[in-house]
């Protein structure tokens, strides 16, 4: 093989595989986003339905039942209302059997895999092509006493992170285009007149410091980015907890109920305390105000998650560019040892 054609073939290699490390990189910064914004918004959404699971343990622990429960059409079309995300609410028993329904059908509702909550505020999954999300409702003894489900638009979710992850994709094409402009300047700075090319291995050790660079900023973008949005969406997750808390306070306190009367106030909050992750501490105000307070580790620990997810591929993406420089101060070497042999071949053939 020709000298020209093995550089040739050792910049396509390098360039190979830079260009897969920096869109499996690119790509699974995408997808943890997608992932991280997608947890957030059910958060959100089950926080809104807290008011609602409250009002029926309520309703169950002083005497109705959830098999025959008045007015539970209305509960579930009041569900329906409280975002474009949801599509359907269902009330299933213990047994998984549907007691009630709105919204759209389930197309096979005896083909349900039901999941439940436990010691977390939600638990979600897809079946069929949807997004479901389950909340489990206590009975009067603690057990559960069934399950609330709910069908979210998976379409309008979609799109939204869709048009997140658009943005990532403008933002990494722009950084990358910025860097690739720097790299252009240093190398011309490098290879002006009266210097030599660069060689091989320089121009690999170049181009990797520039793929790197560029996606360690992009990542560090879209961290901050992330953190902003985890942050606005559990904010507001919080305060709607504490608006749920302080519309059960004031139904008991319009049936003649004063605040000082309020003696196991306390004992609840810190049980609804302990289910909620997001939540630091739940306050009780001697004017009947509760405030809940955001819990900064739990943020912390989601955007650590995150981080690592996006981190993970960048030292692939450092593996990649490692061998490249590799196989770049290699290929000489070889094309030099092979000129060598077919030397010593021919001065071999030569003499014989």
């Amino acid at each position: 093989m020709k000298t020209w054609m093995r550089n040739a073939l050792t910049y396509v290699l390098a360039l190979a595989c830079l260009f897969a490390g920096l869109c499996w990189t690119v790509r699974t910064k995408e997808r943890t986003v997608g992932d991280a914004y997608r947890a957030a918004q059910e958060s959100l959404r089950a926080t809104e339905l807290t008011q609602y699971i409250t009002s029926l343990e309520f309703g169950i622990r002083y005497g109705k039942n959830l098999e025959n429960y008045f007015n539970m059409d209305e509960v579930l079309e009041s569900i329906l209302r409280t975002s474009p995300y949801v599509e359907g609410a269902y009330i299933l028993s213990n047994d998984n059997a549907l007691l009630y329904a709105a919204g759209e059908a389930l197309p096979e509702p005896e083909a349900l895999r039901v999941l439940h909550s436990g010691d977390a505020l939600y638990a979600s999954s897809e079946q069929f092509g949807y997004a479901l999300m389950f909340m489990d409702i206590d009975g009067a003894d603690g057990a559960r006493a069934g399950t609330l489900m709910v069908l979210l638009n998976d379409d309008i979710m979609t799109r939204v992170i869709e048009s997140y992850q658009a943005q990532g994709r403008v933002q990494s094409l722009v950084i990358l285009s910025e860097v690739f402009l720097l790299f252009l300047l240093v190398h011309t700075r490098l290879t002006r007149a009266g210097r030599r090319r660069l060689s091989a291995l320089a121009l690999a050790v170049l181009l990797s410091l520039t793929v790197l660079f560029a996606q360690g900023l992009d990542i560090g973008i879209e961290t901050a980015k992330l953190s902003v949005e985890m942050r606005t969406i559990t904010s507001q997750s919080v305060q709607k907890i504490a608006q749920v808390l302080q519309q059960q306070v004031e139904s008991v306190m319009d049936k003649g109920v004063g605040v000082d009367d309020l003696y196991d106030i306390y004992g609840w909050l810190d049980d609804i305390d302990e289910t909620l992750d997001m939540v630091a501490r739940l306050d009780f105000s001697e004017e009947g105000r509760i405030r809940a307070v955001m819990d900064e580790d739990y943020l912390a620990s989601r955007l650590r998650g995150a981080f690592g997810e996006m981190v993970g591929p960048y030292a692939l993406l450092a593996l990649c560019c490692a061998a490249v420089c590799c196989l770049c101060a290699l290929a000489p070497r070889a094309a030099r040892a092979v000129r060598r042999r077919r030397a010593q071949g021919g001065e071999t053939y030569a003499a014989g």
